[in-house]
């Protein structure tokens, strides 16, 4: 017999988007924080009630019946409900079922990273912002030795074998 579960609201991804979207529902509390990303994932798992999260589960299908949605999980548990929040990334299962387009190239490259030092980085505790011609790059201080940076770059000259991966 197929395992149904019901829930009035279910969001697909637990990432950053997905934890944060389910943390906001749950909570009214806002907070702004510099942190690496797996403490920030942890620390927003943490947040929720226990059950909360299914982890590992991969979502093979998706249906409308009435004004619910049935989602069919690859372990064959079946899960109603009757909000469906897609947090599922870029290769989304839900904006599949929706109908979006797929991702594209939208000309901007970015990179984006995390700087643990083995002594103290002596850097200002500032968002720092650089903008140039077709760049920007910035680094936020997070402690005492760590630092977050990234840097986007757009060329402005497009050339189409450029563009190719």
């Amino acid at each position: 017999m197929e395992n149904v579960i019901e829930q009035d609201i279910v969001i697909v991804g637990a990432g950053i988007a997905g934890l944060t979207t389910s943390l906001g529902l749950h909570s009214g509390a806002r907070e702004v924080r510099c942190v690496r990303r797996k403490l920030l994932l942890e620390a927003l798992a943490n947040e929720l009630p226990n059950g909360t999260i299914r982890y590992m589960s991969k979502v093979v299908a998706i249906e409308e019946f009435g004004f619910f949605k049935i989602l069919h999980l690859a372990d064959g548990t079946t899960i109603k409900t009757k909000v469906l929040i897609g947090c599922d990334g870029v290769n989304s299962v839900v904006a599949k079922w929706l109908n979006f387009k797929e991702a594209s190239y939208t000309g901007r490259y970015a990179t984006r990273g995390y700087a643990e030092l083995k002594n103290p980085h002596q850097i200002e505790a500032m968002f720092m912002q650089y903008f140039g011609k077709g760049f920007r790059a910035g680094a936020i201080p997070c402690n005492e030795k760590g630092v977050y940076w990234f840097f986007t770059w757009t060329p402005i000259n497009q050339e189409p074998n450029i563009a190719q991966f």
